[in-house]
């Protein structure tokens, strides 16, 4: 398939306008957009981008929301996002993402949703999440967390909604952090826990 030629409000076939998105970008494709400065939403969802082109989606200091899910990036390159101080929200799922990489998050302060689902995320990695102060809508579906972690989500005064299905956490845990945060909406009760393992 042919790509637009380059124009203001395109580059290699991705539009720059108030969301960025193609399914078609890669590394070389992504460096490009370190020239748009303006972006403000960032999409690469199901894009074979890996860390490589990571420095250069950083640069973008206008960025507020990068969908990263389903892609080839790790650790390695949440630790370049750092700088990003206006992001708010950040989608990794599907991603390479390990405990390691929420460590580097938790220097994102202003992050308001965050989605880790189908990430190799643990209990322990969830011991950074109360320091990112600002979220009220986590994502940790089809992880291997289990009840040990609720104790650090129910730090969180400020989370309104939580995504559990398809973890490991109890009928009991489910109890427990609904009675530590009363206004939370926790998805993915008991119930359904079972039933998205089964499927």
């Amino acid at each position: 398939m042919d790509l637009p030629r380059p124009t203001p409000h395109c580059i290699n076939g991705v539009k720059l306008a108030k969301r960025c998105t193609s399914t078609k970008v890669t590394d070389d494709g992504a460096r490009i957009l370190s020239k748009a400065n303006s972006i403000r939403n960032l999409s690469f969802w199901g894009c074979s981008i890996t860390d490589d082109c990571i420095d250069a989606i950083a640069e973008l200091a206008s960025l507020c929301s990068l969908d990263l899910q389903f892609t080839q990036v790790s650790d390695m390159g949440l630790a370049r996002l750092k700088q990003l101080k206006d992001l708010r929200v950040l989608s990794i799922t599907g991603s390479q993402v390990t405990d390691e990489g929420l460590a580097h998050l938790k220097e994102m302060d202003r992050l308001t949703h965050l989605q880790l689902a189908e990430t190799g995320i643990t209990d322990e990695g969830l011991a950074h999440i109360p320091a990112m102060r600002s979220i009220v809508r986590l994502n940790l579906a089809k992880t291997a967390i289990t009840d040990a972690c609720l104790k650090h989500l129910a730090m969180v005064r400020g989370l309104q909604e939580v995504d559990l299905s398809g973890t490991n956490v109890t009928s009991e845990g489910y109890a427990s952090l609904q009675a530590q945060l009363p206004r939370l909406t926790l998805k993915g009760r008991p119930g359904d826990l079972l039933a998205a393992k089964s499927s």
